[in-house]
């Protein structure tokens, strides 16, 4: 990631507004890129946000109408005024670090212009890295004004060729680009340790001697669980498998409106896991990750961290023929998108 600043004085300044224990991928990013410096010698100051108020959006599928919008209205501003506090930092606990430090980093596309600015007034290296809605986001605004910055950047790093194409589109100058993917090299993962199974199960609920799916992202359109749950799981052998469902986000209540319509017996729907070690134990117990993604025109998976924790954990995975996915994935089976047939057909065959 820093092999052209080994030269330099190992002091750098990290700016990132998604960091644990907010949940998410760019969140570990950003926790193990800080931990990986940190080990490695370097000086580092690390400016972050606090986490964002998701569990407003949790309500929004429990109220009504007026309930629904002043929750939407009360996460906007809970959300603007964190960024502000973020940004406001950065402006000044940055400025005063930014003559401190070889290399101001910003650890998300939709930010480097705080590293611009940073770099521009303390003539200090700059760097960014891209994740994927941070290059692509279909507001007009963002795609006429951010690329400009993203241009000055003195060095890009994005995870995956995909996203090289997308930046270079955007005028960014392919010299500068070092594509490097989420792996089990580049990131922590923790131990399971030693822990009684049979408790695990009878804590969350989940009856044994079944053939254990699992599942664990963000409740968002594009990861394709409410097809997942509408369309595959009522034809899956409720005596044979029970699948295992981790996470948050705005589609939570429609799960689980999907689980109580369809009478899903065989599902069970957990709240995201923010002890890595626990999480650990979910990925050791369970016999195959469901990556059921879909089609979504605006949003794109780029490098997904699941995919890397599922390999170190040697978790074989059952997933979409999309997004390159299966380059990305240790074992698998490769599966057409929203055919359900093809779905239940290799599920219902698995060991």
């Amino acid at each position: 990631m820093i092999e052209r600043f080994k030269f330099m004085q190992k002091k750098i300044l990290l700016l990132t507004k998604n960091y644990p224990p907010q949940i998410g991928w760019i969140e570990k990013y950003s926790q193990d890129l800080h931990l990986h410096l940190i080990k490695d010698g370097f000086q580092v100051k690390l400016i972050k946000a606090w986490p964002r108020n998701e569990f407003l959006l949790s309500f929004i599928g429990w109220t009504k109408w007026f309930r629904k919008i002043c929750f939407k209205v009360l996460y906007f501003f809970t959300e603007v005024f964190r960024l502000l506090i973020f940004g406001f930092n950065c402006l000044t606990i940055g400025v005063y670090y930014s003559f401190r430090v070889d290399l101001i980093w910003s650890l998300d596309g939709s930010i480097s212009f705080l590293s611009y600015f940073l770099g521009f007034f303390s003539s200090r290296a700059t760097q960014t890295t891209f994740h994927a809605k941070d290059v692509i986001w279909e507001n007009f605004f963002y795609q006429l004004i951010m690329p400009f910055f993203w241009k000055k950047i003195d060095n890009v790093i994005c995870v995956s060729n995909i996203m090289k194409g997308e930046l270079a589109s955007r005028g960014v100058n392919t010299n500068k680009i070092i594509v490097q993917e989420n792996s089990i090299w580049n990131l922590f993962f923790a131990s399971p340790w030693c822990f009684n199974k049979q408790d695990f199960f009878h804590f969350y609920w989940i009856p044994q001697g079944k053939v254990l799916l699992f599942s664990i992202w963000r409740f968002v359109e594009k990861k394709g669980f409410h097809w997942f749950l509408s369309e595959v799981c009522p034809f899956i052998n409720f005596q044979k498998y029970h699948y295992v469902l981790v996470g948050s986000g705005s589609l939570s209540f429609l799960y689980k409106q999907i689980i109580k319509t369809k009478m899903l017996g065989n599902v069970t729907l957990i709240w995201p896991i923010t002890d890595p070690i626990e999480k650990a134990r979910f990925f050791t117990i369970a016999d195959y990750l469901i990556v059921p993604n879909i089609f979504v025109e605006w949003d794109r998976e780029w490098s997904p961290l699941v995919l890397a924790e599922a390999k170190y954990y040697n978790l074989t995975c059952i997933l979409s023929d999309i997004d390159e996915l299966a380059f990305q994935a240790g074992q698998h089976f490769l599966l057409p998108p929203q055919d359900k047939d093809s779905w239940i057909n290799q599920i219902n065959k698995l060991c």
